[in-house]
């Protein structure tokens, strides 16, 4: 919805978000997943972009960011319902829709599980069983790796990965142990080395993992208060480095999330806002071992909307 067109009597940020839900409901498959893009690099809007593989994570992001505030809407029921059809029977889930593709990975897990609890749409006692068995899932060094063992894929590791993990571990409800201590401390060594500036495997942006971080902090203050100073001083640092929609949006959230401002980047963010309402595509994933970015307008306007309106 254009902003022209806003009814001035209306809340601005109810009818952001009202227009963009819409647009989900436009895009949305009859099985409840949206289109998602493959491109050669980052800068979506000059390239030629192939259709990815069907995969679920959009809809876990358009859940986890946007959706789950609305558990009444038929649009979130629908999303909910795609993603629970995709839990395998030991509840854990892969990126792509065939698991022939890639098999069931932490990560993704961790992600759609999260959303689809605080949609109400599954119980804790599924975090608390996927909670034990991820934290079991590790490597020689004890560290959480990516696929789910058995697998035939070679597992690797990923900071931003470990905080998703975390949020799901900690809304679980799982107590503190050695090896989520362990956990942590990788986490907490990639944010003060400054590492994290070069992206990780997966995701290649640093705000995905100050995001992920402030996600952390903010909701479960008692465990991760102690990186708080750490996270403002990284996000502070990166205002107005990039323009791209996603890490505009992730910085607004974040702050936010962090009861501080970010009028600049806010005011970046809605300048790139189209007629229609929408947002430029973007991408938050990438292939591993060989290039390939995972985007699309539906991922970026869910990370856009969301910073527009989170409170």
């Amino acid at each position: 919805m254009s902003p022209d067109r806003i009814n001035k009597t209306e809340n601005p940020v109810i009818t952001l978000e009202r227009g963009i839900i819409n647009g989900f409901e436009k895009n949305i498959t009859e099985q409840g997943s949206f289109p998602c893009f493959v491109y050669p690099a980052r800068e979506t809007s000059a390239q030629t972009a192939d259709f990815a593989p069907k995969e679920i994570a959009s809809s876990a992001i358009v859940l986890g960011t946007v959706l789950y505030k609305h558990p009444e809407l038929e649009i979130t029921k629908k999303i909910s319902t795609f993603l629970q059809q995709h839990l395998g029977k030991d509840k854990t889930v892969a990126f792509f829709e065939n698991l022939e593709l890639l098999p069931p990975d932490t990560d993704t897990t961790a992600y759609v599980l999260s959303a689809l609890y605080k949609a109400g749409a599954i119980e804790k006692n599924v975090l608390e069983e996927v909670a034990q068995k991820t934290l079991s899932n590790t490597n020689t060094d004890g560290v959480v790796e990516i696929y789910f063992k058995p697998s035939n894929k070679e597992s690797k590791v990923d900071p931003v990965a470990l905080a998703n993990i975390l949020y799901l571990i900690n809304l679980s409800g799982v107590e503190s142990n050695e090896q989520k201590q362990l956990q942590e401390k990788l986490v907490e060594q990639h944010l003060l080395s400054g590492e994290y500036l070069n992206g990780s495997r997966y995701y290649f942006s640093p705000e995905f993992f100050l995001y992920f971080l402030s996600r952390l902090i903010h909701d479960f203050p008692n465990e991760y208060a102690k990186w708080k100073s750490e996270v403002v001083i990284a996000i502070t640092k990166r205002i107005g480095i990039t323009e791209y929609p996603i890490d505009l949006a992730m910085r607004i959230t974040s702050m936010r999330l962090l009861c501080l401002d970010n009028e600049i980047d806010k005011n970046n963010l809605v300048h790139l806002q189209d007629k229609n309402g929408n947002f430029p595509s973007d991408c938050i994933y990438k292939y591993g071992s060989k290039m390939g970015y995972f985007g699309s307008q539906t991922i970026s306007n869910a990370f856009c909307v969301e910073a527009l309106t989170v409170t």
